[in-house]
């Protein structure tokens, strides 16, 4: 299970994140809805520890997120922009690959997973 609890993130003077709290249970999907500047990719990047919060915690099964754990989540950004000509297919198999996925197995799976959620 993932949980915020107070998580809050300043950028000098301005707040990004004002101590939001939510639980993400396991199996399910947690997307993030609203307007530009409200805080939804300062939020992932928090979960996803690439930045830290000003206050309180993220948690990870009960205790603090860490690395091995931020592995085991998946995050889909809107916008692509590290390799904007990729196709979503060739980004999956190279970060895939980046995390140590054969890309002989990993293709055969792709295209079964791609199929069956067009």
């Amino acid at each position: 299970m993932l949980e915020l609890i107070q998580a809050t993130k300043h950028f000098g003077d301005k707040v990004a994140v004002d101590h939001l709290s939510l639980t993400a249970e396991p199996g399910k999907i947690l997307g993030l809805i609203g307007q530009n500047g409200a805080g939804k990719t300062t939020t992932f990047r928090l979960i996803l520890q690439f930045l830290n919060a000003t206050e309180g915690e993220v948690r990870w099964e009960g205790k603090p997120i860490t690395q091995m754990d931020v592995n085991k989540i998946g995050y889909l950004p809107e916008e692509r922009g590290l390799y904007p000509t990729s196709t979503i297919e060739e980004q999956l198999l190279f970060f895939a690959e980046l995390k140590g996925y054969p890309r002989k197995q990993l293709k055969q799976e792709l295209d079964s997973w791609l199929e069956k959620h067009k």
